[in-house]
């Protein structure tokens, strides 16, 4: 059976021709609802081999990483960008979180023991770096978390997660997917595992906004306060504990729901001063639900210009980071690979995440991912009558449907 992703996947990567057939099945089966996206299911999907696909992931890694920067570049340049949210100068939200891929045990390549939650985690870390641009989230290629043994194996340096993030950042093109771009128009966004003062002086460095949730221990005083140097800061909790003739106000936040929009209460306070390791002048806010102590964050946005009603809404879209995790392990399976070597999981994460992106085009539903597979599968299920359909159409359109009949019923005795 012909792939029914075939053409319109040909137009938007650039595959080579020996290796179209096993990389647009493999994509396939990523975009097909299933209860594994195994290489076994790839293979009966694809009716080839699943040792083929196992060497395509092991042998091929450049190719998946290229296709994702080209699929990333394609969907940002055809996005018009107004604002992340009402109030704010910001266009484009560069999100920052890691995520956990789970595996069997620690024989594999590259695993190892995360503590996370309740307990531990045996598998893989990725620190996914997205771009979010009228509300459409774009992943770039991942940083993966490298074990002693691997780094050693392919002549790495040893660097922490926070030191990869910035040489990520220091390096990244933005132009390269997005064209044209002020340096105002970017902000990035991160929760208090981020909270590095390192990270945060590389960001300003590249004429950038951030807004940080911040540790409630980080240190920092208010502007009217005299630099004394550190002996001189208090702990953020303590700095709004202390500062109460700033008052409470009441910020309304939209969320869209199942099936209506869902509006949110907060209230938040807004102090402006300094936080240890930054010269720049930046506003620090205290946000909580309202009502009760709920959710509290201790938020600092490097522009002193945006009002902290902004402030708290753009920060309320790094939630989407999580969403984008939550589909591609539940649905696209990431997690749901089974090769030893590390490699191979390299390009199984840069397919999934290709075909998360690819995934509404091809389908043609904009809506939910789940909505967009199930409009696939019907595609699919339809797509050998409608071959039959252009078969009979022929001159000798009986006799090509009676060998079409025949090459099937041949393929699934061979298998």
């Amino acid at each position: 059976m012909s792939n029914p992703i075939a053409k319109k996947a040909d137009c938007l990567l650039d595959i080579p021709c020996r290796l179209k057939q096993v990389a647009f099945a493999y994509l396939l089966s990523l975009m097909l609802p299933g209860r594994k996206h195994s290489l076994t299911q790839a293979s009966q999907v694809g009716s080839l081999h699943k040792s083929q696909f196992s060497r395509f992931l092991r042998r091929h890694g450049d190719l998946a990483v290229e296709s994702l920067q080209r699929t990333a570049a394609r969907t940002c340049r055809a996005i018009q960008r107004p604002p992340v949210v009402a109030g704010g100068p910001w266009t484009i939200a560069i999100l920052i979180d890691a995520t956990l891929q789970s595996r069997s045990s620690r024989h594999s390549g590259n695993s190892h023991k995360f503590s996370h939650g309740k307990g531990y985690v045996i598998g893989h870390q990725w620190t996914n770096i997205l771009l979010l641009i009228n509300g459409k989230k774009i992943p770039l290629p991942p940083l993966a978390w490298i074990s002693g043994r691997e780094r050693k194996r392919r002549g790495l340096k040893k660097e922490t997660e926070q030191e990869a993030v910035i040489r990520y950042l220091s390096d990244l093109d933005l132009s390269q997917y997005v064209g044209t771009y002020e340096n105002h128009e970017v902000v990035v966004l991160a929760d208090s595992g981020y909270d590095n003062k390192k990270l945060q002086a590389s960001i300003l460095s590249r004429g950038w906004d951030f807004v940080f949730s911040m540790k409630s221990s980080r240190g920092s005083r208010l502007s009217s306060q005299k630099n004394t140097g550190a002996q001189g800061n208090c702990s953020v909790a303590d700095l709004f504990r202390k500062a109460k003739i700033f008052p409470w106000k009441t910020i309304r936040a939209y969320a869209n729901g199942w099936k209506r929009r869902k509006r949110k209460e907060f209230r938040a306070r807004e102090l402006t001063g300094f936080i240890s390791g930054i010269t720049d002048e930046v506003r620090l806010v205290l946000s909580e639900e309202r009502g009760s102590r709920k959710g509290r964050k201790y938020l600092v946005c490097s522009n002193i210009r945006v009002r902290m009603g902004a402030i708290v809404r753009v920060y309320r879209k790094r939630w989407e980071i999580e969403l984008f995790h939550k589909d591609v392990k539940s649905l696209m399976g990431f997690e749901d690979v089974s090769c030893h070597d590390f490699q191979s999981v390299e390009s199984h994460v840069h397919w999934v995440y290709c075909a998360w992106l690819l995934l509404p085009e091809i389908s043609g539903k904009s809506g939910s991912v789940l909505e967009a597979m199930t409009a696939l599968q019907q595609e699919v299920e339809l797509s050998p009558f409608k071959h039959l359909i252009q078969l009979s159409t022929r001159i000798h359109g009986f006799r090509d449907v009676q060998r079409y009949c025949r090459e099937v019923i041949n393929a699934n005795k061979a298998a």
